[in-house]
């Protein structure tokens, strides 16, 4: 009998998979009778039952008691209320990867795979990543089960099949536009099938899921409401117009990752669409802006058919493959708990077998009820790069290589205790970034939230993004549709030995300023197209980061979070 290897891509809206049969032979696994794509959705019956896919969407609309239509949203916080019950997270992904187990088994005469592979967003922490592999144990899957993240996965499918060889050195980045989130990362290669993240992030309220679109030029919609139909042509322009302001959300999020990562539009290798919302031809338009754009057949099955390839044939066991996957699985310094998956409730039964449910039609280019409303809503959201209007006087008294000592006024009382001279914490939860930040940032913020893990030690960072409409985006100059994102964690060696390297400058490309304890340094670079600053509390092990296009930008926004005088 021939081995293969089962790869199965669990996203927030829909789910994919791909097998392996042979050295070079990799391809979608069909998961209904006309998709290669199947719900990610689960129904819980008032019995305990639970059902996937297509099944729970249909019994959805007659009991939305128990439906659940994206578990993978769920991960974060371990659990999922449903009819009256804290249903573990794990137990709803469990039976997607169940039913997906079966149908696989159904298509190799029931013998098991040799390797299982699972994809995970880039930022998933050790806890996240338990609560993954926790499913894979509930739903049965047996063998070798691996993990590696989907923009890895994404790259390693492009680099075997896109024409542009990836060399050690190159630079790309993964634009995944999936139907319930965003995620952009930006990856080097570091031999010739291996990458390393220098960036990445997300946004869990963008997604495609309200966004339909092919490249028909129009499209006839109907609309149902208060026992009224009315039907509605729509040409691509206009929805083009009413979904710009998603898009540019988006197409931002990627400018924003790209400059923090240090890569302008020249040193940008490609970067590659994923996700059933990448097909847009707008979104191809736009993101054009920022690089050269690669793309293959199926968007939505590139992340699963890449984790294929990539343990596929002893892969799993190369000493290279194992250093590109080991960041995402290594347990924190101070592990947590995931929570066990015991339901105190209705005894769970095992799902039936997958039914043969059919895929339903869709019009080409759609968007109904929630999309508009959705699309018009977002159009509250969106930021760009700072541009300044004012030179505060620390800017003139700072020269390049320079170091200036202040008198610093402290930033908010935090709640979080002073990090010590031999201290190893590292933050885990939002709070234990957003209690060490000044209460101007967090208060003059849309969001401050989790945006990914530090590449040294997995601590948890946080982004946070400046209302450009707040006392504080007036008072740096931030004009209409800027976009200006601080990202912080808690790491105290990394802090320590952070904060030495700044004080030295050894390369004199620095300019630094020093609080008068010497406790805080706030690093810079003037000299490039992007200002790229580093603070850095010792006391407090906090790290924050941001970038702006000029330094007077950044030094006026340090004077109002009180980190400079």
């Amino acid at each position: 009998t021939m081995s293969w290897v089962l790869a199965v891509d669990f996203g927030t809206s829909n789910t994919s998979a791909a097998h392996r049969t042979g050295p070079d032979r990799i391809e979608s696994l069909p998961l209904t009778h006309t998709s290669n794509l199947m719900p990610s959705a689960v129904y819980l019956d008032p019995h305990g039952t639970i059902t996937t896919g297509d099944v729970a969407v249909n019994h959805a609309t007659l009991d939305p008691a128990g439906y659940i239509a994206a578990p993978k949203a769920h991960v974060t916080t371990g659990t999922v209320h449903t009819r009256g019950h804290d249903i573990p997270t794990a137990t709803t992904i469990a039976a997607v990867l169940r039913t997906v187990h079966t149908r696989a088994l159904t298509a190799h005469n029931n013998q098991p795979p040799t390797d299982i592979v699972l994809t995970h967003p880039e930022a998933w922490s050790p806890r996240e990543l338990a609560v993954l592999r926790h499913a894979a144990t509930l739903a049965g899957l047996g063998g070798h089960v691996c993990l590696i993240s989907e923009p890895r996965a994404a790259a390693f499918h492009y680099s075997r099949h896109h024409d542009a060889k990836i060399v050690a050195g190159s630079t790309i980045a993964v634009f995944d536009f999936g139907g319930g989130t965003l995620d952009v990362a930006v990856l080097t290669a570091t031999d010739e099938w291996t990458f390393e993240v220098l960036r990445a992030a997300g946004d869990n309220a963008l997604g495609g899921k309200n966004l339909d679109a092919t490249d028909a030029p129009s499209a006839t919609i109907r609309v149902t409401g208060n026992g009224t139909e009315i039907t509605v042509t729509l040409t691509r322009e206009e929805f083009e117009q009413m979904i710009e302001p998603q898009i540019g959300r988006a197409v931002q999020l990627a400018a924003t990752v790209l400059r923090e990562a240090g890569v302008d539009r020249g040193g940008l290798q490609a970067l590659y669409l994923t996700g059933g919302s990448s097909r847009i031809p707008y979104v191809h338009r736009r993101l054009a802006e920022l690089g050269p754009i690669a793309t293959l057949d199926d968007p939505k099955t590139v992340v699963a058919r890449g984790a294929a390839g990539f343990v596929a044939g002893g892969r799993g066991t190369d000493p290279a493959a194992q250093r590109a996957t080991e960041v995402l699985e290594r347990e924190p310094r101070h592990p947590r708990q995931a929570p066990a998956s015991v339901f105190h409730g209705p005894a769970f039964a095992r799902p039936p077998a997958p039914a043969a449910a059919q895929q339903k039609s869709r019009t080409p280019l759609m968007i109904v009820g929630a999309a508009v409303a959705a699309v018009l809503v977002a159009a509250a959201a969106i930021f760009f790069v700072t541009r300044p209007d004012t030179d505060p006087a620390s800017a003139a008294a700072a020269q390049p290589g320079a170091a200036v000592v202040i008198d610093a006024t402290e930033p908010a009382d935090s709640s979080a205790p002073a990090a010590t001279a031999d201290s190893t914490f590292i933050s885990e939860s939002t709070d234990d970034v957003t209690s060490l930040l000044p209460t101007k940032l967090i208060t003059s913020s849309t969001a401050c939230e989790k945006s990914g893990f530090s590449s040294g030690s997995s601590a948890l960072q946080v982004r946070c993004l400046v209302n450009v409409n707040s006392n504080l985006g007036k008072a740096v100059g931030m004009e209409a549709n800027e976009y200006l994102g601080v990202t912080a964690w808690r790491d105290d060696e990394y802090a320590r030995s952070h904060l030495i390297q700044l004080r030295d400058n050894k390369t004199g490309a620095y300019t630094t300023i020093t609080s008068p304890d010497g406790s805080r340094i706030v690093g810079y670079d003037p000299s490039g197209p992007y200002v790229m600053f580093d603070v850095v509390d010792r006391s407090r092990g906090l790290i924050v980061q941001f970038s702006t296009e000029t330094a007077e930008q950044g030094l006026a926004l340090l004077k109002e979070l009180g980190y400079v005088a």
